[in-house]
């Protein structure tokens, strides 16, 4: 494995017992300067208080859809409920349809020749809103994945793993609600926060969902690497310019940043 990834490019990460201790409390978050996000006044200048405000007094809320989101047991490993991760794909794009999406649409996973079991991948874009030069737009692409693991009470668990249950110290417990659904599903309440406090969104944000991560991610690498296809480069010789033409680039093609939000939180309020 090791090998495999020098050999394409990517540098491996050290083992977990090569690494030092860690720290009793995670580090500070980087500023806007040191994440190089070029010409962004409008967040900079942006008061993020209501926001936080806003998630905590809808938490309950937020409790009550991760509840709907476990419930559907959407196991990969289980070809015959693999319906349900399609089931699960359209509860969140008829949220992201709900909320404002300019995109929501299913893309047919591209290995579905070889298992037509497979689940389609789910994309899905919210328009920019501040009042920047397209050039100036910026693009940051969430992924995550909406499928679980097999989870039986038989196996161990203290509850049902698909129902929902807080436990005495206030941990929510339920197949899937860490790995990945509630981490995966937060980008959609970030924008139905923006909607309802009337603030814009300052990036056009894209969302990648799949059904397959908690069974090798079938089909995902080959999606990425068709999307990934770059805009053609246009000589102006006159002008002395070169522009880029994305009529035939990937869905891929304009991201400027991402962010694979498929992780464990730290503490309560710290997430991945």
């Amino acid at each position: 494995m090791r090998e495999q990834a020098i050999k394409e490019g990517f540098t491996p990460l050290r083992k977990a017992a090569t690494m030092g201790a860690a720290s009793s409390a995670p580090p500070a978050p980087p500023s806007i300067a040191e994440l190089r996000i070029g010409d962004m006044a409008d967040l900079r200048g942006q008061d993020l208080a209501p926001l936080y405000k806003f998630a905590e007094d809808r938490e309950e809320i937020y409790i009550q859809r991760l509840r709907e989101a476990v419930a559907i047991k959407g196991v990969s490993a289980w070809v015959d409920h693999r319906p349900k991760i399609v089931e699960m794909l359209e509860w969140a794009k008829a949220w992201a349809e709900k909320l404002g999406a300019v995109e929501a649409r299913f893309v047919e996973n591209p290995k579905k020749g070889e298992d037509p079991t497979l689940p389609p991948l789910l994309l899905i874009t919210f328009a920019c809103e501040t009042e920047r030069p397209p050039e100036k737009v910026r693009t940051v692409c969430a992924y995550g994945h909406l499928d679980v693991q097999p989870a039986k009470k038989a196996d161990g668990w203290d509850t049902e793993p698909f129902e929902l249950t807080e436990q005495p110290d206030g941990r929510l417990c339920g197949r899937g609600a860490s790995d990945d659904k509630g981490p995966a599903l937060s980008w959609l309440w970030v924008v139905e926060a923006h909607r309802k406090l009337g603030l814009k969104l300052p990036v056009r944000l894209k969302l990648l969902y799949e059904g397959m991560e908690e069974y090798g991610s079938e089909g995902l690498p080959e999606f990425v690497a068709k999307e990934a296809r770059p805009p053609e480069q246009r000589i102006d010789e006159q002008k002395k310019e070169i522009t880029l033409d994305f009529k035939n680039a990937g869905w891929l093609a304009d991201v400027d940043h991402f962010c694979v939000s498929d992780n464990q939180w730290l503490p309560k309020k710290t997430p991945c």
